[in-house]
């Protein structure tokens, strides 16, 4: 397979990317499909459209509709899913017709400088394989790294014709690697007593979940090409850390595991654990404290489109939080919700 000129490659890669940036985002990236600013194709094979988004698709389990914490490391953990990737595509049939939609949507022959067929020469036409596609992740926000957009827009892989070295191909962990980020986690649903606007000086907050948290899970999948993958993410909440908010709190923080129920889900009641914050003074008229809870989430991933599939493998904990604004009176007793 002949290389392409990576400086060719690049301006017509970045180009693409440019006259794209109105296009409905992809579901997991756009890509640097070689020659112009779509990626014209064949007729859609098995009803599925040939369009230039990736072919990667997710399905979201318990991740909230509305706010929430876009998943990420915690505690400074430095880790993402890669940059770019190959992603299979076309058989050999179906790149010629796509070589050829292309070549003459931009009036480019098989012997003119920028074809298709001019930088892939052999279509591999009853070769067993596939052509395989580049992919860029593009909700990094550090923008597509200059390594993916020199890179060759396509590739063969078949039993003879080894995968590409300068970019992962597609395979079940770069899928848990996008379904990691494409995870959403739910906020503590925390719940003190005394209620956040009657906390009592000396008297100690216990917390507990207002209602049961469950795993949050979601699966990436492609079906493209002959190629049936599918991983899947999962978040199990673990443990929560309450930090007062004030220097006028003893102790300042409490961290308590999260214990799970016959029921189901995930809870926390303090009521009688070792540690609860006690507010030491009152706050000032018309003043609050920050009360911040943070709650860890245990996260790991599994070949296929269950939660519980195996071998597990683990990932960064996630993160999400919640603020309560907490006022703090002197009082000589209070009921208890």
């Amino acid at each position: 397979m002949r290389t392409v000129n990576k400086r060719t490659a690049a301006s017509v890669l970045a180009a693409t990317a440019m006259l794209l940036s109105s296009a409905p985002p992809a579901l997991a990236g756009n890509g640097g499909g070689w020659g112009g600013t779509t990626e014209p194709s064949p007729p859609p094979q098995n009803n599925k459209p040939n369009d230039i988004a990736s072919r990667v698709e997710f399905s979201l389990h318990n991740v909230p509709k509305a706010g929430g914490t876009p998943m990420a490391p915690v505690r400074g953990g430095q880790w993402e899913p890669p940059a770019c990737w190959y992603e299979p595509r076309y058989s050999p049939e179906e790149f010629s017709a796509y070589a050829t939609t292309v070549d003459v949507r931009h009036g480019e022959g098989a012997s003119r400088e920028g074809g298709v067929r001019a930088k892939y020469p052999d279509m591999h036409i009853g070769d067993k394989g596939q052509w395989y596609i580049m992919r860029y992740d593009t909700s990094s926000t550090g923008g597509t790294p200059q390594k993916c957009l020199d890179q060759d827009g396509f590739v063969f892989v078949g039993p003879d014709d080894p995968a590409p070295t300068d970019a992962p191909v597609l395979d079940p962990e770069i899928l848990a690697g996008l379904a990691y980020k494409k995870t959403t986690l739910p906020a503590p649903p925390l719940a003190l007593s005394p209620k956040p606007k009657q906390q009592v000086v000396n008297l100690a907050t216990h917390a507990r979940f207002a209602k049961k948290l469950g795993r949050v899970w979601v699966t990436a999948a492609i079906q493209e090409a002959g190629l049936d993958l599918a991983a899947t993410t999962v978040a199990e909440p673990a443990t929560l850390r309450l930090v007062a908010g004030t220097d006028d709190a003893d102790p300042a923080s409490c961290t308590y595991d999260l214990a799970e129920s016959d029921g189901g889900g995930y809870a926390v009641d303090t009521e009688d654990a070792d540690c609860n914050i006690t507010y030491r003074r009152v706050t000032a008229k018309g003043a609050a404290h920050t009360l911040k809870a943070y709650l860890t989430w245990r996260v790991s991933w599994a070949e296929g489109d269950s939660p519980d599939g195996t071998p597990r493998h683990q990932m960064p904990d996630g993160e999400s939080v919640d603020e309560v604004a907490v006022t703090v009176k002197e009082i000589q007793a209070i009921n208890r919700d």
